[in-house]
């Protein structure tokens, strides 16, 4: 059991992404147009999770498009511009604990199409799930050894 001093989960580590659920749904509600969503769709993407504290930095390494890097702390509102979430301008977005799940949602999407990506580990995976409106996709990720 963690103390009160403790984040509820670590999310550290290299993890590589094994499979998807309803992805290529998500991205057509995030706009992105056929074309994206097949090669983004046959990518495998690594994302290095280094995480201190409430303190994140994650690095999504994919490849062609090269390393797209978020950092963050949790309880402090931050812009990021994940293309994951759509378009290319800076989105509003907020970080928070709940429960084990390290939840960011998007302060700046409208009331009527609230947009949220998840983290947590689930038997031993890093599981993100991803909310855009009623729009929900998973992508399931192994961790890969320390080297």
């Amino acid at each position: 059991m963690a103390d009160a001093s403790s984040p509820p989960a670590d999310l550290n580590g290299k993890w590589q992404l094994v499979r998807n659920e309803k992805f290529d749904a998500y991205l057509k509600s995030v706009d992105i147009g056929l074309i994206k969503r097949k090669m983004i769709n046959s990518m495998t993407p690594v994302v290095e999770m280094e995480q201190n504290g409430d303190d994140f930095k994650v690095t999504a390494k994919i490849p062609v498009a090269g390393p797209i890097v978020s950092t963050f702390k949790v309880g402090v509102e931050f812009t990021d511009s994940n293309p994951m979430m759509g378009g290319t301008d800076e989105k509003r977005v907020l970080a928070e604990w709940r429960g084990c799940k390290l939840v960011h949602t998007v302060v700046s999407a409208p009331k009527d199409k609230p947009m949220s990506i998840e983290r947590e580990i689930v038997d031993g995976e890093l599981v993100i799930t991803m909310t855009n409106g009623d729009v929900v996709a998973k992508r399931y990720f192994k961790k890969l050894p320390s080297q």
